[in-house]
């Protein structure tokens, strides 16, 4: 969704998306701290500024990152994200891990690099 609404914002490409009412996987990024990591404070002074509110608020204005954060202000926050509601979906992680090896495959082989190609043969553009 976020590289739909950049997309949308710096190019201009006329499309949206729809976020199910039942749910939609969501992936989130993560930072960490490694113990015994070299170099201890310089690492907890970038977690610190990486995930500290103003960097928050700056990552979803200019990047399209949704926060995880609850106690960011919503008004310091786009209008896409304050009006969009979404629900995470559960994911069977068991079907996927044995599933997902032939979805990309399938993806890698028949959809990747195809484009405008794959739309035509499903009768999917105007």
């Amino acid at each position: 969704m976020p590289d739909t609404d950049l997309q949308i914002r710096d190019n201009g490409y006329p499309f949206s998306y729809h976020v199910p009412a039942s749910g939609t996987p969501l992936l989130t990024e993560g930072i960490a701290l490694i113990k015994g990591g070299p170099h201890r404070e310089h690492a907890v002074a970038f977690y610190e500024f990486v995930t500290s509110r103003e960097a928050l608020v700056r990552q979803a204005n200019d990047f399209h990152r949704i926060p995880a954060r609850i106690d960011l202000d919503p008004d310091h926050l786009p209008e896409w994200i304050r009006n969009v509601e979404v629900r995470s979906m559960e994911v069977d992680w068991e079907r996927l891990a044995t599933e997902g090896p032939g979805w990309m495959q399938y993806w890698d082989e028949h959809i990747k690099g195809r484009g405008e190609a794959y739309l035509k043969e499903r009768g999917l553009t105007h």
